[in-house]
């Protein structure tokens, strides 16, 4: 029954993505700026979808697709994300945010720590992290930047906030 729902908007996105951002990364980045770092930030983050087509998932979820870079974002009031669902990229498109994101945090969320021990022993291709707060409490924030391993590899920088 979603799939009709979803599958018009998600068409017409795929369709529509033939001219795809050279820099994958840096749109990911550059998106994740925008839509997710108001949130951590306590600030008011542009209303969604903006330059985004909206793609309803239920009722109550919607994920949000940008045509230019072949990503989608979802937000809620507790966190956000970015991931390359649509379009797997590169190999090589999946490692570069690491330094992207690296940078991003250092300059606008200098709080938060490298987590001394990302993916908990996953063997992925990348599982970054950057935490605020102690474990197990719940005041524990940060940013994951993950990508999953082939052959469905899924690349995701996300934002989990208090």
């Amino acid at each position: 029954m979603l799939a009709v729902p979803a599958g018009l908007p998600l068409g017409w996105f795929l369709a529509s993505a033939t001219h795809v951002a050279s820099d994958r990364a840096a749109r990911a980045i550059a998106l994740f700026r925008t839509w997710c770092l108001p949130i951590a930030q306590d600030s008011q983050a542009p209303g969604l979808p903006g330059p985004l087509v909206p793609i309803p998932l239920t009722p109550r979820e919607m994920l949000h697709a940008d045509p230019l870079g072949r990503l989608t974002v979802s937000r809620d009031s507790r966190g956000c994300a970015v991931s390359d669902i649509p379009g797997r990229m590169t190999p090589e498109d999946a490692i570069r945010p690491h330094g992207l994101a690296a940078a991003l945090v250092a300059d606008e969320l200098p709080i938060l720590r490298p987590e001394p021990e990302p993916g908990g022993g996953l063997n992925w291709p990348l599982f970054a992290g950057w935490i605020g707060g102690q474990p197990l409490h719940p005041e524990r924030w940060g940013i994951l930047l993950t990508c999953t391993p082939k052959p469905d590899a899924i690349t995701v920088l996300s934002l989990s906030v208090r």
